[in-house]
């Protein structure tokens, strides 16, 4: 299925601002990956109508902080990236 026009916008429009401003701008990579991750699991994870915005907000950024710290790790500790 495709999905619609206006969400792969807002979906391509969240990778170019992580791409061009949240990372390599002077916020730290971790911190970037995590904003990044927990505003695009916020914006388009389904969800069943009945959760409330602070646990799907809860959720969301504790995927994001999750992700940036497995990211951060394995790129500096196995392949010895020095990230941003």
């Amino acid at each position: 299925p495709l999905v619609p026009a206006p969400r792969f916008a807002l979906a391509a429009a969240a990778f170019f601002a992580y791409g061009l401003v949240l990372v390599g701008r002077g916020l730290p990579f971790w911190l970037g990956t995590t904003l990044f991750v927990a505003a695009y699991v916020f914006l388009f994870r389904e969800t069943p109508p009945a959760t409330s915005a602070w646990r799907r907000g809860a959720f969301a950024l504790a995927v994001g902080a999750a992700t940036a710290a497995v990211v951060t790790l394995v790129f500096e500790r196995v392949f010895l990236v020095r990230l941003p």
